[in-house]
């Protein structure tokens, strides 16, 4: 029969390498041949015996076959499908280790004490995984899905070594360990809820709900208070992606254009030979009105200060991307003089 076909006729396979996952697999299916068969892989299968009396000394010998009870008879059958299972679903080199058992509870005791250790080995590893349980944090970086993988490989181990972690001590391990940004679901959740009776399946919803529609990282469409950000901070570690450049392109094409006095009027209209037609009469030229010159110098020096801020911005985004900027950004600064651009 195919391993790899599913069929639950065919018990799960064990190489030596993840005991715990395997015997839990191995309970349910042997659980699924019959409960007494699972029954006697644990309590074992005694013998029948009979006593028999020479003289006045009485001693017990085991039962002959043909003699067996109806019960013994389907007891042993247990035994037998319980021991077959248990051949077969291991390798060559672990069948090495049961090979000499005839009884399914010998050679299942003699697979967990070689994988799992005497009752001393197997107190000291679940000291271990305790203590993990407790000290186990989320990581600022990392999704709640990654960490709840973390703790139910831990929470897990423990119940292979016969210690299963209540689950109220789970729920409350879970709320402990989230960072600081789950803050206001935690007090929610402990605001409403009883968390001695909250299941653990219930809380997972909830807080993977709460983390997609709030914690979900969103890109910024200005682009340029991220890269400012990060170079104020000093530890910016990732670069900018293709679409993020595409933008600054976009951005300090239209800011070379902005400074081109040529491009703002592509017929050349001499502006400064434009009258003023004031109500006392058809005045004076444009460019000598009082009024346009107070305006001028209002409107210069806000224009200078915007015009340095986007030059101071413009040259910051270059530095950190200049080796990713294709080449229409060479090409354009090829038309517009550096000399040209902090005249303006």
């Amino acid at each position: 029969m195919d391993r790899a076909s599913g069929l639950i006729a065919h018990p799960p396979y064990f190489d030596g390498n993840n005991y715990g996952a395997w015997k839990a697999k191995m309970k349910s299916f042997l659980w699924s041949l019959d409960e007494r068969v699972w029954s006697t892989v644990v309590h074992g299968f005694p013998k029948p015996t009979k006593k028999i009396r020479k003289g006045d000394e009485e001693t017990t010998i085991l039962t002959a076959r043909e003699e067996w009870t109806n019960a013994e008879v389907t007891h042993n059958t247990n035994n037998q499908k319980g021991l077959n299972a248990l051949f077969t679903a291991v390798s060559s080199d672990q069948f090495e280790y049961i090979s000499g058992y005839d009884t399914s509870k010998e050679a299942w005791d003699i697979l967990q004490v070689t994988h799992e250790g005497t009752d001393t080995v197997k107190g000291a590893k679940l000291q271990m995984h305790t203590l993990q349980f407790e000290t186990l944090m989320m990581d600022e970086n990392e999704t709640f899905s990654e960490f709840y993988a973390k703790l139910c490989v831990i929470v897990n181990a423990c119940s292979s070594l016969g210690e299963k972690i209540p689950e109220d001590k789970v729920v409350k391990k879970i709320l402990r360990s989230l960072p600081q940004r789950f803050q206001p679901k935690i007090m929610a959740i402990e605001e409403i809820r009883d968390l001695n009776t909250l299941k653990v399946q219930e809380l997972i919803g909830s807080i993977q709900t709460y983390e997609m529609k709030h914690l979900a990282p969103k890109k910024s469409k200005n682009v340029a208070f991220k890269v400012l950000n990060e170079e104020d901070d000093g530890h910016s570690n990732e670069d900018c992606s293709d679409e993020e450049l595409s933008i600054l392109t976009r951005r300090f094409m239209n800011f070379l254009k902005n400074q081109d006095p040529r491009s703002r009027d592509s017929k050349g209209i001499n502006y400064k030979n434009r009258f003023v037609n004031y109500t006392d009469g058809y005045g004076h030229i444009s460019s000598e009105c009082a009024n346009t010159l107070k305006k001028q110098k209002d409107g210069k020096n806000k224009a200078m200060h915007t015009t340095w801020s986007d030059i101071r911005l413009s040259f910051m985004l270059l530095r950190r991307t200049h080796d990713k900027l294709n080449m229409r950004i060479a090409v354009s600064l090829s038309i517009l003089p550096v000399a040209d651009l902090w005249h303006n």
